[in-house]
């Protein structure tokens, strides 16, 4: 098949294609396609370029961050002080239950806290202050070893 593709086109009867062409109903565009046509991106593109934008957000404050501890600034949640982790009140919450003689488990559910809160209780009440009561500190140490399933 050599020749002009112009022949590929050529009809012997022009009528009846005319008359075919003619009954067909228009061609109703989708709102992508509309989209297209117009030059708006589509959903893929809107979704790369957020992409592209969430990460230049944040390498920009990776940066500013790494930025500030060369300047000498704490980064990072602020730091608490065993005292006063043990002034809030579901710590002292969980001392009571604890002097009381309750098990790990029952002092959590008896504080409303998690059982992890009560182990940081238990570690940090005999380093933060050797003035609190002994008693307190007592109780603490002997529930630390406690098998008791109160």
């Amino acid at each position: 098949m050599h020749g002009t593709s112009t022949e590929y086109y050529k009809f012997d009867e022009a009528t009846s294609v005319l008359m075919d062409l003619r009954r067909m109903k228009p061609k109703v565009l989708t709102e992508v396609e509309t989209g297209i046509l117009n030059g708006e991106p589509d959903r893929v593109e809107v979704g790369i370029q957020a992409d592209r934008k969430a990460t230049q957000r944040s390498q920009a404050i990776r940066t500013g961050m790494s930025r500030a501890k060369l300047w000498g600034t704490h980064v990072g949640r602020p730091t608490e002080t065993d005292e006063d982790f043990l002034q809030k009140p579901s710590s002292q919450k969980v001392i009571s239950a604890l002097y009381e003689g309750l098990s790990l488990r029952k002092a959590a559910e008896r504080a409303g806290v998690a059982l992890n809160t009560v182990h940081s209780c238990q570690e940090t009440a005999p380093r933060a202050n050797r003035s609190k009561p002994q008693a307190i500190l007592r109780g603490l140490h002997r529930n630390s070893f406690s098998t008791d399933k109160n």
